[in-house]
This record gives structure tokens, C-alpha cells and sequence, in this order.
């Protein structure tokens, strides 16, 4: 007997069945990995009343879970990925009654049993990549205790998250659910997360006016267009980001949301509003901006006087920064990395820290940095035509992280001139 192993993992692509678990009593974690060759799990498995953690990963040849799985009563972690021929699981799954964590990721399956309703301590459940899963048991309303309730790549389309079901769920994740055009009703009141990924939802309804608690909201839905009106008032939301065809329609309320600190905005706009009006997002501390059509940043951006954390990311089209940027007193970080067209950094705050100009491979000749006595940190990777550096050696005591241009066509580190290296490398 092995009567002292607690933790047994196995990975071997030729193994073709699992031993007999009857002589470790005192296994509490199983780990089977990689085992493409396996056909069976041997029904000695119940048998480990102290286990807690199981993991079964990449079963190519297994169509069957042995029932003997559901008499592992204090089993808190069942996670099963990439079993392609396992078309159902135990019906007495619900019997796994301390268990507080389920992962489902890459099954056959068509249903899963009425009887995990019963899992009364099951606090996350991760159902991924099940194709053929078009439903979910009524069941489900009753994990009272569910937390984080996470679908991705499903296709749930009698998906219920109506009425008394799931209320006190704190992280609500749905992503790559292409069916998802409605986000289902229910008052997700204690809900401090939710997200929103790959769907094609055009609002938010108002039945989930309930969320006071909400502190984070992430809504990558191309065809959004508007947002409930009740938003702005949600004292505890501190981060949103929006992924859009086109942010123009909700913008303003965006700029009304009283309490964000960290805001991130994806579309594919040509132009923002030039004006905006009166906004209330004096607590915005970080922005990040990804508009890869967008022709040029608005103005009003430099009324940000909070900001500490800048990010323009993969904005191809903008050709130069607004002169404004250097009001912004408190910024720290710069990002500019893929802003491929921009030819002119003007001057920056002399309180950054952080200057990440990588893939600004249009930037002119000279950057100058002359006031940033602070700066830590200067990313110019790609920067092909950049010659000069003005004001580097101001930094030299300062600085812990340098990136150069690399080598373009047959000279060395990019167009850099040689009194720049003789600066950088004396």
C-alpha cells in the first residue's frame, strides 16, 4: 500500500488505462495529463474518500466517466478538459457535495445532469468549449453559492439567467458566444463583475438596473450602440471598457460615469467627437485608446488633468500627438506602441516615468526629452527613422530600462546617428 502518497500526477501519452486506486486510501490530489492513448478510468476511483483536487487533462479515447467518481465526497476540485468523445457525465454528479469548483472545456456533451443543483457549495463554474451544450438544467438556480459563473465558446441558446436564478453571483463572464444577441434577464444584484465578449448584444437590458455593486464592466460587443441610462450613477464602478463598431452614440455617457478610474475604449471611428460635454470622470486615472481608422485625438483629451496612465495602442492612422498632452501634470506612463504614422512626440509632462514609442516606425528624426528628468523607462523598438534622442544624457541617472531601434536594411542600430551612440555608449 501506498499509504503515505497524497499527491500522484501522471502524464504519458502511452498509458491506456489508469492503475487500480485501491491501495493510496490517503490520495487527496490526482493529476492525469496528456494521456491521449487512455480508454478507461478504473472504477477503484470512488474509492478516494480524502481526495480533494482531480484533473484530467486530454483524454482522446474516453467516452465514459465511471459513476464511481460521484462517491468522492470531499472532492472540492473537478476539472476535465479536452475529452472529444465524452458525450454525457454521471447523472449522480450532484452528489459531490463538497465540491466548490467545476471546469467542463472541450466535451461532447449535450447536457449536463439535473442533479448539480445539488452542489450546494459550488462556488465557480467554467463551462468552455462545448459545442454541443445548447442548454442548461433548471437546476441551476438553485447554487446558491455560485460566485463566478464563466461560458466561453458555448452555444447556449436556452441559456436562463432569469429571475431569482444566480442573484448573488459576483462575476458573470460570457465569451465567443456568437448566438448572444440579448443578455439574459436577471437582477445580478450582487454582481461586482461583469463581461461581456464576442456577442452581438446591442444593450444592456434594464432589468439589471439592480447592480449596485457592479465595480467592473467590460462590454466587447461590435454592434453595441447604447447604454441604460442608470449607469452613471453606479457609485462603486471604477473600470469599463467598451470594444465597438463605434463608440460616437454612448460616448457621453461614457464621460458621465462619476466614479471610473480605468477606462478602455476600442472602435473603429475615424474621428471622435471634437467637443465633448461636460463630464464628471475627475477620477479617471487610466485611459487606454485603440482605434486603429481614427485620424486624430480630440483636444478635450488634455482635461484629463487626473491621469496617470496614457495609452494610444495600435491607432495606425494618427500622424501626431495634440499639443495638449503636456497639461496633463500627473501622467506617468506614455504609451504610443504601434501608432505606426505618427511623425512628432511634442513635448511631454516632465512627470512621466514610462515612454513607450515601439512601432512608431514613421517618428522623425529627433525626439526630444530634454524635461524628463524622471523618466525610467524609454521604449523605441522600430523607430527606423529616429537619428537623435535630444536631452538623453539628462536621464542617464535616472534611467533602468532603454530599448533601441534595431538593425534596418544593412545599418546597424537603425538610422541612429553616431554622436547619439557615442552619447549613449561613452
Amino acid at each position: 500500500l501506498f499509504n503515505a502518497l497524497k499527491v500522484l500526477k501522471i502524464s504519458c501519452h502511452r498509458i491506456k488505462a489508469t492503475p487500480d486506486f485501491s491501495n493510496m486510501p490517503n490520495l487527496e490530489t490526482l493529476v492525469f495529463l496528456y494521456c491521449a492513448s487512455l480508454s478507461e478510468v478504473h472504477e477503484s476511483i470512488g474509492n478516494l474518500t480524502k481526495l480533494k483536487y482531480l484533473k484530467f487533462l486530454q483524454f482522446l479515447n474516453v467516452e465514459k466517466l465511471p459513476d464511481a467518481i460521484c462517491q468522492l465526497t470531499s472532492l472540492q476540485t473537478l476539472c476535465i478538459k479536452q475529452f472529444p468523445r465524452l458525450e454525457s457525465l454521471p447523472e449522480r454528479l450532484g452528489n459531490l457535495e463538497s465540491l466548490n469548483t467545476l471546469e467542463l472545456d472541450d466535451l461532447a456533451i449535450t447536457s449536463i445532469p439535473s442533479s448539480i443543483g445539488q452542489l450546494t457549495k459550488l462556488s465557480e463554474m467554467y463551462l468552455r468549449k462545448l459545442d454541443r451544450l445548447h442548454s442548461l438544467p433548471d437546476s441551476i438556480s438553485s447554487l446558491n453559492s455560485l460566485q463566478v459563473f464563466n461560458v466561453e465558446g458555448t452555444d447556449l441558446k436556452g441559456m436562463k439567467i432569469n429571475g431569482g436564478d444566480l442573484m448573488d453571483i459576483d462575476r458573470l463572464e460570457i465569451s465567443s458566444c456568437s448566438w448572444l444577441s440579448v443578455l439574459p434577464s436577471s437582477s445580478l444584484k450582487k454582481a461586482r463583475v461583469l463581461c461581456i465578449t464576442d456577442s452581438r448584444i446591442k444593450e444592456l437590458p434594464e432589468s439589471i438596473e439592480a447592480m449596485e455593486k457592479i465595480e467592473e464592466l467590460s462590454l466587447r460587443c461590435k454592434n453595441l450602440m447604447t447604454l441604460p441610462d442608470w449607469l452613471p450613477y453606479r457609485k462603486n464602478l471604477k473600470t469599463f471598457e467598451a470594444d465597438c463598431e463605434s463608440i460616437t452614440p454612448i460616448i457621453n455617457k461614457i464621460f458621465s460615469l462619476r466614479s471610473i478610474e480605468s477606462l478602455s475604449l476600442c472602435c473603429a471611428d475615424e474621428e471622435l467627437p471634437a467637443t465633448m460635454a461636460e463630464t464628471s470622470i475627475e477620477n479617471l486615472k487610466s485611459f487606454t485608446l485603440r482605434c486603429k481608422n481614427l485620424r486624430a485625438l480630440p483636444e478635450w483629451i488634455g482635461s484629463l488633468e487626473n491621469l496617470e496612465f496614457l495609452k494610444f495602442e495600435a491607432c495606425e492612422s494618427i500622424t501626431e500627438l495634440p499639443l495638449c498632452i503636456r497639461n496633463l501634470s500627473r501622467l506617468e506612463e506614455l504609451s504610443l506602441n504601434g501608432c505606426k504614422r505618427i511623425r512628432l512626440v511634442p513635448l511631454l509632462p516632465s512627470s512621466l516615468q514610462i515612454l513607450d514609442a515601439s512601432n512608431c516606425s514613421d517618428l522623425e528624426k529627433t525626439l526630444d526629452i530634454s524635461n524628463l528628468k524622471s523618466l525610467k523607462k524609454l521604449r523605441l523598438g522600430g523607430c527606423r527613422l529616429l537619428e537623435d534622442v535630444q536631452g538623453i544624457e539628462n536621464v542617464a541617472q535616472s534611467i533602468e530600462e532603454l530599448v533601441l531601434p534595431g538593425p534596418y536594411g544593412s545599418i546597424g542600430c537603425s538610422s541612429l546617428s553616431d554622436d547619439f551612440k557615442e552619447q549613449v555608449f561613452k
